[in-house]
């Protein structure tokens, strides 16, 4: 199995959920992060396409896993992302249609993850916060940020 399909388990309250992030190509770039409770047979799909000012690794300046919304991003390769996305994916339902619908635009949830990564990151203890395990805030091999608002410190 190569590094960008391995498989990392996340445990939320007492619910475990294996998810991976990977980069493709169907019809052009995409990022996605694939996210599985433990015990059930199908799983969620988040796609991060490219569109307008939403941007996903190109192989040029930016690093794996980092989605862009304007000048705000998240790097799915962090815990604590995958964490905000799969709360919002919980409450909006999703985890609940994996088997009817169990592949979906991953940035229909970004604003709401983007929101709860930055109560995490502020500290605030609803927000289910999940320790990075080290993991850099910025994004590896991406230089020259400048002002973007990177995952949210």
């Amino acid at each position: 199995m190569t590094k960008e399909r391995r498989r990392r388990v996340l445990t939320v309250g007492e619910r475990q959920y294996f998810w991976t992030t990977y980069h493709r190509h169907a019809d052009g770039c995409e990022e996605v992060l694939r996210v599985r409770a433990r015990g059930t047979a199908t799983g969620l799909t988040l796609a991060f396409r490219p569109e307008g000012q939403r941007r996903v690794p190109d192989g040029w300046g930016s690093g794996a896993g980092e989605i862009r919304d304007g000048d705000r991003w998240l790097n799915l390769n962090m815990p604590g992302v995958v964490r905000a996305f799969v709360d919002a994916a919980v409450d909006a339902g999703w985890m609940d249609q994996t088997r009817t619908a169990g592949r979906r635009d991953g940035w229909e949830l970004f604003d709401d993850a983007w929101a709860r990564r930055k109560r995490q990151r502020d500290g605030d203890p609803d927000a289910g916060g999940v320790p990075d395990a080290g993991v850099a805030d910025r994004v590896f091999g991406s230089p020259g940020h400048g002002p973007a608002q990177h995952d949210p410190a």
